[in-house]
């Protein structure tokens, strides 16, 4: 039952991260040939990036004792290697939850971002990672 609840949550944070880019920036520039490393926002030209591999956040024992419970957001730079870049906390839980957060998601990788469908960029966005307890 975990591991299908595991893969169910990853599938849903993969659409709702594409959906949430694609809804967040309509519009993107396009890229100057010095600023190339910059990071873009997904929507218009930019593609969202594609999540290929993720590792499920593990809750801390003082969070577990007390059955706290929530939905930490996390904000990067997937980079034009599909690498997590710049992972901080938007949202914090606390209780440990946020560091355990951050160590899931620099383990992620996903398929880059695309600019015109061909070129590699950089792109920002934001991964809600949900922390709740299942009864047996």
């Amino acid at each position: 039952m975990r591991r299908e609840f595991a893969f169910a949550l990853v599938a849903f944070l993969a659409a709702a991260l594409a959906a949430a880019q694609q809804a967040a920036a309509p519009n993107a520039t396009a890229p100057s040939a010095n600023t190339t490393s910059r990071p873009y926002q997904v929507g218009g030209r930019i593609s969202a990036p594609v999540l290929t591999h993720s590792v499920m956040a593990k809750f801390t024992d003082e969070a577990r004792r007390a059955h706290y419970q929530g939905v930490c957001i996390v904000a990067l730079i997937v980079d034009a290697k599909g690498r997590p870049q710049n992972v901080h906390i938007v949202r914090s839980l606390g209780m440990g939850l946020d560091e355990k957060a951050m160590d899931a998601i620099r383990k992620y990788k996903f398929k880059p971002a695309l600019m015109d469908g061909k070129t590699p960029v950089p792109v920002m966005v934001t991964v809600e990672v949900n922390f709740h307890l299942y009864s047996r």
